[in-house]
């Protein structure tokens, strides 16, 4: 999985979410942070935790 906004856009991530509520599932969701693409796991935490506010 990429990190947001650098793989699945923000649209991708609210529609994923949405889709759970729709399933009535309001419980942890846990996303691993292993994207070939940051240059470590930080950035990319930082990078989703901007985007996800």
């Amino acid at each position: 999985m990429q990190a947001e906004g650098c793989g699945h856009d923000a649209l991708w991530w609210k529609t994923f979410f949405a889709a759970l509520a729709e399933g009535d599932y309001h419980g942890p969701v846990s996303i691993e942070v292993e994207d070939p693409l940051m240059p470590n796991n930080l950035v990319a935490i930082q990078k989703s935790a901007v985007i996800s506010e």
